[in-house]
């Protein structure tokens, strides 16, 4: 199976190494998109745990929740923020505070969803299922989606733009594949897609601010 804590475990060690040297190849006013891959190998080493825990138990909701944090409260809101620091201009970076506004909506949608509805854990053949329930199902993933995927696509960055559609296309194809396990699989395609950022930073640092 190719989901297991051994992959999650694997990617976390090399999105660790990638933020690395991200991070090296990064001017001072550029590290918040450089450090994202630092951010998912922590979210894939708690998965990685997930799998070993014990389930149902208090360890693996602890787990549940903390992996949750990543995937419901952070990216939505991060990721705007970091295209938002890279972008030069001016008329895109106003664009750009409407989608870390969205963003923050949506943090906060999913934040009150955390905390009053349960969270059951459960392995499947096709990953881990988090199973939240979230009003309006259908429309919430398009949403998330439209704030973190979007948020590239306004970038004038070319780079930016070819990951918000690998973003983007991965999750189209994890929605129809993998719908049970959605936020698990479309996490761990994420952080592998994160590698991306090594490469942006190392062939264009000297167009970086």
């Amino acid at each position: 199976m190719c989901f297991s804590a051994s992959a999650s475990f694997l990617v976390s060690g090399g999105v660790a190494a990638v933020g690395v040297a991200s991070v090296h190849n990064a001017k001072p006013g550029s590290r918040l998109f450089a450090i994202i891959p630092f951010f998912f190998a922590i979210q894939q080493l708690l998965e990685g745990l997930q799998w070993l825990a014990v389930k149902p138990s208090p360890w693996s909701l602890l787990l549940g929740y903390a992996f949750l944090f990543f995937a419901f409260l952070l990216w939505p809101v991060y990721l705007p923020i970091a295209v938002h620091q890279l972008e030069r201009n001016k008329r895109r970076k106003r664009i750009l505070r409407w989608f870390i506004a969205a963003g923050g909506l949506v943090t906060l949608t999913l934040l009150a969803i955390l905390l009053t509805q349960p969270l059951a854990v459960r392995v499947l053949p096709q990953g881990i299922d988090y199973h939240i329930r979230i009003p309006f199902l259908w429309a919430g993933p398009l949403l998330y989606a439209a704030v973190t995927c979007g948020s590239c696509f306004v970038s004038t960055q070319q780079y930016l733009r070819w990951f918000g559609i690998a973003l983007a296309g991965s999750a189209a194809v994890t929605w129809i594949v993998f719908g049970h396990t959605f936020v698990s699989v479309w996490c761990f395609a994420a952080a592998v897609l994160s590698t991306m950022i090594y490469f942006f930073y190392r062939k264009r640092r000297t167009l970086l601010p």
